[in-house]
């Protein structure tokens, strides 16, 4: 009969060398270990960079290692410099690098064993080696493409990149593209490389371009040049030209687009009346209107999205506006509430930041009575901006907001503010906020010195300045009677932070808030285990 080994056995017939020999197999795990050492799969250039030297040590140090730490040495490149100087015939002549002599297969099997870990291209940095155009021309015509597994490229119109390299890039399997013009260029190489690029990658039968993110580029650019009915993620940024009926609608079709970030202006002009009969932006889940954005050429581009499951409106903002367009433009921002509430069933995310005097609370307590199922709440104004004459009212408008995990208010309230019973009405009716940042004055302490703990499972609290006095700095008792509140509010804290006027966290007392805090958690759970 056969019988399980029991864990006895099981322990006696392992060894540390057995152990770290498994370990050192397990190829998933390695990756893992690796990824963490280079800054992570999804890190940035100069994080993968600043990683670069850790991975070299590591590739050189342990054999079961140096597949992976090599893998990840390669996958970001700023140029193909790197690729190139593995060719024993790529020699520097007269300041200009050149291909020379024969290349044998086992040079180009290590030159192609390299390439084909090269995932993105970050052509950001100035260029400063000169290279014969004809080298890119010689890799093109032996095997394109070069990179099989690139996927990602960033272009700057600054690098000084040689047409050739880029357009090399090109022929890869691409997925996501980042072009940017610089602002103080003025060669017309420059300004018209975005376009080039464009033209090469609508020749490209192997490019898929998921992400798209321009800036500075003409709206022209976009055309039925490039096959773009894959793309997921649209940005557009500080764009050339105005955006009209055309271009709305070329990107409002495009069947794939989830997300789309860019900045609506008073001069970008289209046909609303036929527009609005195309059913466009049918799949959009995340929107994103930049700072700057024209209130009433907002309102209209929103009626444009026929999506029904928009989750994120982001960003909404609104500038100082001159006393005789306030009324206008109060007006306008109502209708925006309206229309951003038609996706109350579906709608998780929203940041509005309003810079002028032109929404009161009637208008708020409408749209957060409407946005039931909202998630993640940034609302922000300058000492200029949303009335929030009583904050009590302001509160039960977010009553209508039980499932709300994150809230960022950022506003000016009266004297007496947020005050710790009104935070504590915050805690009961928002029971799953995780993070919160709010403006937070101590009145009215002696109130609450009986509060219960509650189950509340808020982690993060960011408290923001206030105009009014929040407690003497140099006193113990006020620190001990705030970090006491808190603690019963919130029992499970695990960061307090407090940002002054100028933007830094230095404040003795609101470290010792926060150390007050975790000493009394320590408190209870020792408690617990007596």
């Amino acid at each position: 009969m056969l019988t399980s080994p029991s864990t006895d056995s099981l322990v006696l017939s392992s060894s540390p060398g057995r152990a770290r020999e498994d370990c050192l197999q397990n190829l998933d795990l390695v990756e893992e270990i690796i990824q963490h050492i280079g800054g992570g799969s999804t890190a940035h250039i100069d994080e993968i960079n600043k990683g670069r030297h850790s991975l070299l040590q590591v590739a050189l140090t342990c054999r079961a290692f140096s597949p992976s730490a090599i893998k990840f040495l390669w996958r970001a490149l700023n140029n193909l410099l790197p690729l190139l100087q593995l060719l024993p015939s790529f020699t520097k002549r007269n300041g200009t690098y050149y291909l020379l002599g024969a290349i044998t297969p086992h040079d180009w099997d290590r030159f192609d064993c390299y390439a084909a870990h090269v995932q993105q291209i970050h052509h950001e940095r100035i260029y400063n080696a000169a290279i014969e155009p004809s080298v890119f021309l010689q890799l093109a015509i032996r095997k394109a493409p070069i990179l099989p597994n690139l996927r990602r490229m960033k272009y700057m119109s600054a690098s000084g990149r040689p047409l050739s390299e880029v357009l090399l890039c090109t022929l890869s399997p691409l997925r996501e593209i980042e072009i940017q013009d610089a602002s103080d260029s003025q060669a017309v190489f420059d300004t018209t490389m975005g376009e080039v690029i464009f033209s090469a990658l609508g020749g490209s039968v192997n490019s898929r371009i998921t992400t798209l993110v321009l800036t500075g580029q003409p709206y022209t650019i976009l055309s039925d040049n490039i096959a773009l009915d894959q793309l997921e993620s649209l940005t557009l940024r500080n764009m050339k030209g105005t955006m009209d009926t055309s271009m709305v609608c070329w990107i409002g079709s495009i069947p794939t687009l989830l997300q789309l970030t860019l900045r609506i202006r008073g001069q970008d002009i289209w046909d609303q009346k036929l527009l609005s009969s195309r059913g466009l932006f049918k799949a959009l889940l995340h929107l994103r209107l930049e700072g700057g954005t024209d209130p009433y050429s907002g309102r209209l581009f929103l009626r444009l999205i026929s999506s029904e499951i928009l989750q994120i409106v982001w960003q909404m903002h609104y500038g100082l506006q001159p006393a005789s367009r306030r009324n206008v433009a109060a007006a306008e921002l109502k209708n925006i509430l309206r229309i951003i509430a038609q996706w109350s069933k579906s709608l998780y995310d929203l940041e509005f930041r309003i810079a002028s005097r032109v929404c009161d609370q009637a208008d708020l307590r409408s749209l957060f009575g409407r946005l039931h199922h909202l998630r993640h709440l940034y609302l922000s104004a300058e000492s200029d901006g949303i009335r929030i004459p009583d904050a009590r009212e302001f509160l039960n408008s977010l009553h209508a907001l039980p499932d709300l995990e994150t809230l960022h208010l950022n506003l000016t309230f009266p004297e007496h503010g947020l005050g710790m019973d009104l935070v504590t009405q915050l805690a009961q009716h928002c029971p799953k906020l995780q993070f919160l940042q709010i403006p937070l004055p101590s009145t009215q302490l002696t109130l609450f010195s009986t509060t219960p703990v509650s189950g509340h499972n808020l982690k993060t609290l960011v408290v923001l300045p206030n105009p009014y006095p929040q407690f003497n700095n140099n006193s113990l008792v006020d620190a001990v009677n705030v970090a006491r509140h808190l603690d019963r509010l919130f029992p499970r804290l695990t960061t307090v932070r407090y940002y002054t006027a100028d933007g830094s966290q230095e404040s003795q007392t609101w470290k010792n808030v926060q150390e007050l805090i975790f000493a009394f958690q320590d408190v209870r759970r020792c408690a617990k285990i007596q």
